[in-house]
């Protein structure tokens, strides 16, 4: 690790952190514009030799304060994130943020230094103390949990308190336990779920930063990958995962009652409709969570419990619920060393491996979901957390089913956890996230069910693939709001090559709106030379046979100078069939054939041997998780339109414009 000097503020290298003699301070800060850097500082060793004239006093004024702060307090090093990491080196970055926890941890003291928090007399609720932005950074919050003796400092480098002396105020504004925030409880005793709720609130810079600023926090090692985005933080818990147990990895969203669950799936039922919608694609769909947001403060209540105690709590739930419910036998844990069953979690290229035990709730053959049984319970209710499944259709692993975690009822009700309650318990609850259907609704609901309890091995979607490897291909136009036709930028610039400019601009046309039949989008091309021209049009088929999908058809309109022995004007259709016409507001005519799906590799040649369009579809998906996690509302599909010009005339009327043109 490198440090600094603090009587002049040169760079020097330590093995680990024994090897600093006489120990050493480090600063906490949260990052202000432009920081001075590892690079910066080395060229100031080298422009400023002498004793008279030290490095420090030409350093940044953070730099040179912190220096100076910790030389008075008698310490000889201190170490500063931003100019003491070689952050051009990714091995020394991948070092240094595997190691940072550490160096916090073995520090003498860390000074907190808030630079908008002037000195005051009082802290309270109101005070620039409680709502400094230090406490809202990702990286601070390791920061504050590490060391052992902790000084926070004001905008003027005066001392405001330490850690011991502020606790109270500390656990006030972070949440965080006064004991581990003293180091007087272990941080491997609170569940995972609690220590992602420290976070849930919490900012990053950079969105892989969500990750790595908790591997210390959690004890994890990981490359670090800046451009991975989300898949920093699936990477962060399945590392959790190798190393711990405990399930409350899984306690995040919203929970419902069970009887709740039951009274809402008898009234989609009753309307007819499915239990879940395969075109929509949510977070809620994976058993791990995308950032550590989804951690709401509800998931401090979630605590580890025996997974024996959680299958006779689910059991007391169920037969609470109705007393025509049936359950398997399962194995206790063991009991004079007895060997059993237990719960296990193995990532696989198939989605998350379990072994738990599961509640099937069946309807029909055809119609049954998942209660999977979790080894957390809430530690005010005693309520134990049940993860609803349901089957992902036509996917699997051998004689084993592939499940999505979570139920969707319609557009605004999406379900994840349920929380199965022990006999009595069952109350007004404030934490519910909803309200139940009166008992006689869901006792009725239940008798038309049947349910079974046993220890299964299944596969659960437990994170999103890579967004370059998912193939969404041609989708509905009902259910895709967000599909924008473009035409290509380099294809465009060709054209203009040839002599056609476009008409309008931006070249782009919302095909949700073509589908709903607001306008047809067209986009002409015209070349002011010889007047000539052709429109490309994108249209939605009113015809049966469209069946919702998009399609385009081109028509190229020539004008021929006068005197011409060809007609005046005439309109092209496709080159297979040049002298057909089409009437696109025909809906009993039969135009399966200009779908776009319907072409071979979404490509078409429009015109004849003389002038020809040739058109190439290709789809790219630009989506965005929305902050409520659901892909639907923010999805952009867009179809990416390629423009070729072909045939006699087009080809001499390039010729013509390249010889003219400067390059």
């Amino acid at each position: 690790m490198w440090l600094l000097s603090t009587d002049r503020a040169e760079l020097h290298y330590f093995n680990k952190p024994e090897d600093v003699p006489g120990g050493y301070a480090i600063l906490s800060h949260v990052w202000q514009g432009k920081e001075q850097s590892f690079q910066e500082i080395q060229t100031l060793r080298t422009l400023h030799t002498s004793p008279e004239d030290p490095p420090r006093a030409h350093a940044h004024s953070k730099v040179r304060n912190c220096c100076i702060l910790a030389a008075r307090h008698g310490y000889r090093w201190i170490w500063d994130d931003t100019c003491c990491i070689d952050k051009t080196s990714s091995a020394e970055l991948s070092e240094a943020i595997n190691s940072m926890f550490m160096w916090y941890a073995k520090s003498d003291v860390c000074y907190a230094y808030l630079y908008d928090v002037p000195d005051i007399d009082r802290l309270d609720m109101t005070s620039p103390f409680y709502t400094s932005r230090w406490f809202t950074r990702g990286w601070t919050l390791q920061e504050l949990i590490a060391p052992t003796a902790m000084v926070f400092v004001s905008q003027d480098w005066d001392v405001l308190g330490t850690k011991t002396e502020l606790v109270h105020h500390l656990q006030a504004i972070t949440g965080i336990d006064t004991d581990i925030l003293l180091r007087r409880r272990d941080l491997v005793e609170v569940s995972i779920a609690q220590k992602m709720s420290w976070a849930a609130s919490r900012v990053t810079t950079k969105v892989e930063d969500e990750a790595y600023c908790l591997m210390g926090i959690f004890g994890v090692n990981m490359p670090t990958i800046y451009g991975e985005g989300r898949a920093a933080f699936y990477r962060l818990q399945e590392e959790i995962m190798k190393l711990s147990s405990d399930q409350t990895i899984f306690a995040w969203g919203d929970p419902y009652e069970l009887p709740d669950i039951l009274s809402r799936v008898q009234d989609h039922l009753e309307r007819g409709a499915e239990l879940s919608d395969a075109s929509v694609r949510t977070e809620r769909e994976f058993l791990l969570a995308s950032r550590p947001e989804k951690f709401s403060s509800t998931a401090v209540l979630y605590v580890p419990t025996p997974v024996q105690t959680a299958i006779d709590t689910a059991k007391e739930a169920c037969i609470n619920s109705s007393s025509q419910l049936t359950f398997q036998d399962i194995p206790s844990l063991p009991v004079n060393g007895q060997k059993t069953q237990a719960c296990e979690f193995v990532v696989t290229g198939h989605g998350m491996r379990s072994t738990l035990p599961v509640i099937e709730v069946s309807y029909s053959e055809q119609l049954k979901f998942l209660i999977a049984v979790l080894g957390c319970r809430n530690e005010e209710t005693n309520a134990v957390l049940g993860l609803l499944l349901l089957r992902v259709p036509n996917a699997g692993v051998g004689d084993h089913i592939i499940y999505g975690a979570s139920m969707l009822f319609d557009q605004a009700i999406e379900a994840r956890l349920v929380q199965l309650r022990p006999t009595g318990d069952m109350d007004s609850d404030s934490s519910c996230s909803t309200t139940s259907k009166s008992s006689n609704r869901s006792q009725s609901y239940a008798s038309a069910a049947s349910a079974t309890m046993s220890w299964e091995t299944i596969y659960i979607l437990h994170r999103p693939q890579p967004d370059v490897l998912q193939n969404f291909g041609i989708p509905s136009l009902e259910k895709q709001r967000n599909a924008i036709i473009v035409f290509s930028r380099w294809s465009v610039a060709e054209l203009e090559c040839w002599g056609f400019v476009p008409d309008s601009q931006p070249r782009e046309l919302d095909l949700w709106r073509v589908a709903r039949g607001r306008y047809t989008g067209s986009l002409t091309f015209s070349d002011s030379n010889s007047g000539g021209k052709f429109i490309i049009t994108v249209e939605r088929c009113p015809c049966p046979a469209a069946k919702g999908q998009s399609w385009a058809r081109a028509s190229v309109t020539i004008s021929i100078p006068t005197g011409s022995s060809e007609e005046a004007d005439r309109t092209c259709h496709a080159a297979q069939n040049p002298g057909s016409s089409h009437t696109i507001l025909d809906a009993s005519g039969d135009c399966s054939v200009d779908h776009i799906a319907l072409w071979k590799d979404w490509i078409r040649t429009f015109g004849d041997s003389e002038r020809e369009v040739r058109l190439s579809f290709s789809v790219q998906d630009r989506s965005e998780w929305d902050p409520n996690g659901a892909v639907a509302a923010r999805r952009s599909l867009y179809f990416i339109v390629d423009i070729k010009l072909g045939g006699a005339v087009y080809a001499r009327m390039r010729s013509r414009n390249i010889s003219t043109s400067t390059f």
